[in-house]
């Protein structure tokens, strides 16, 4: 199972929280972790990088960016999206039409609905949470405090 991780899951883990093992807890399930280059380079000029540096270049794969002709007509479709969600969506779909399991780890609303509307399968920052309780990795106290801390730090947190 593939999940291709936009900023708003990293940024959460890393920058506001004490999951600095979540990533390398969702490999050791047999995940597959994926960034698209946007993300990447999103998450490079900001204070969350420094934290999450060692992780991403040792657990997650960064994938270049999609063909430009078909990110510009995503772009066209959709305007409201930035360029992580919009590439998260591409990989996200691209893989699934190459016969992949694949999840897109989005937060933000408007990129959700969109990625449902392409009949995409998504999981957010709770959603990844949720994966590491259920196979004992976390408890539900850690879950509760985590949903509690980014609540408090302002993120609208989606399953």
């Amino acid at each position: 199972m593939k999940l291709i991780l936009d900023a708003s899951s990293i940024i959460a883990m890393y920058g506001h929280l004490d999951c600095s093992q979540a990533i390398t807890m969702l490999k050791d399930l047999g995940y597959e972790t994926y960034m698209p280059k946007a993300v990447h380079e999103e998450l490079k000029g900001g204070p969350t990088y420094s934290k999450a540096r060692e992780v991403i270049l040792r657990e997650i794969m960064v994938m270049e960016h999609p063909p430009l002709r078909e990110l510009d007509e995503l772009r066209r479709k959709y305007p409201a999206l930035g360029p992580g969600e919009l590439e998260v969506i591409y990989w996200a779909s691209y893989l699934q039409k190459q016969g992949e399991s694949v999840f897109a780890v989005l937060d933000d609303k408007k990129a959700r609905t969109t990625a449902q509307r392409l009949r995409l399968k998504i999981k957010g920052t709770l959603g990844l949470l949720n994966l590491l309780k259920n196979h004992g990795l976390i408890d539900e106290a850690k879950k509760r405090n985590t949903l509690n801390q980014l609540k408090e730090a302002g993120f609208r947190v989606a399953i």
